[in-house]
């Protein structure tokens, strides 16, 4: 869910009911200190009221959660419940942080008041990401690589490098072509775009070096990746050390080399795209336990509050 210029007049009307909510809140509270003798919890009319309201808003996010499972329901758009889900989340806090009495009590209540924070906390680093992150990908991944299954994009590439290593060789490497997968998948955009414009005409001689470095470095990298330790891992030293490998081979072979450094530097992105997206929806293995222990300990908490109350 992004929260930009473009996306604001959708959330505008939340973000004011958040803002009323809690301002409303804040001031029914602080009137309500004048006539105690210690802070209002929520044994008091406002403590009482800002602690179901609060949890009616706790029990609407879990829903989000069904209505995701449920494909069936057609209760409004998904971006309206996401947005009902951020608003209505974050003005849970001050409400249930004044039915508390600004201060934790027992073990139960200051365990659901700690694990209530960490939901909360929880959601609002997810949502920090969910609004970083998709434009750190834009930014870092300018060859157009699409996140899928890791065993097609490494047969597309390794047939790339294969067919770039026949053209000049004259014969297909021994260790590339095992284990490549669907190589027909159009998986990368962009793959072979440079490539197929740099392999030279027919075979070019004294071209061993080349088909070495390919077997015995460029092929490991491409199915390992950044996992592997590789001088191809990192962007600065890769390119040290294709010129290198220029250095020891033809001028007519130069492109094909750079078209190696391509591929190689495709994986690299790939892998970084692979890091983003395990930080893009991998916060939630934190949110939803946390979420749903939280429903737990709250009717345990509402179904002791009343029978001693």
């Amino acid at each position: 869910m992004l929260i930009d210029r473009e996306s604001w007049p959708l959330h505008r009307n939340w973000a004011i009911l958040f803002v009323l909510g809690t301002v409303g809140s804040l001031v029914w509270y602080i009137v309500a200190c004048f006539d105690a003798v210690d802070w209002p919890g929520g044994s008091s009319l406002p403590g009482f009221t800002f602690g179901i309201v609060g949890g009616v808003i706790i029990l609407f996010e879990m829903v989000l959660w069904l209505r995701r499972k449920v494909r069936t329901w057609r209760v409004g758009s998904a971006q309206s419940w996401l947005r009902a889900h951020i608003w209505l989340g974050l003005l849970s806090l001050p409400l249930l942080i004044l039915h508390s009495g600004l201060r934790f009590g027992g073990t139960l209540t200051t365990t659901l008041m700690i694990l209530f924070i960490l939901v909360i906390a929880s959601g609002i680093w997810g949502l920090t990401l969910q609004n970083l992150l998709p434009r750190m990908k834009v930014d870092e991944t300018p060859g157009e690589t699409t996140y899928v299954a890791m065993e097609q994009v490494v047969g597309q590439l390794l047939t790339e490098g294969d067919e770039l290593i026949a053209s000049v060789c004259g014969a297909k490497p021994d260790a590339a072509g095992e284990e490549q997968g669907d190589a027909g998948v159009p998986v990368i955009v962009g793959v072979g775009r440079r490539s197929a414009t740099m392999r030279p005409a027919g075979v070019i001689a004294e071209t061993e070096p080349l088909a070495e470095f390919y077997r015995e470095q460029v092929v490991p990298f491409l199915r390992e990746g950044t996992a592997l330790d590789s001088p191809l891992a990192n962007p600065g030293t890769a390119g040290v050390v294709f010129q290198n490998l220029k250095a020891r081979l033809p001028a007519a072979a130069h492109d094909v080399v750079d078209a190696l450094a391509d591929l190689c530097d495709l994986r690299r992105q790939w892998d970084r795209e692979a890091r983003l997206q395990f930080w893009l929806h991998n916060w939630l293995w934190v949110h939803y336990p946390l979420s749903v222990a939280l429903v737990v300990l709250m009717i345990v908490h509402v179904v002791t509050a009343l029978k001693y109350w």
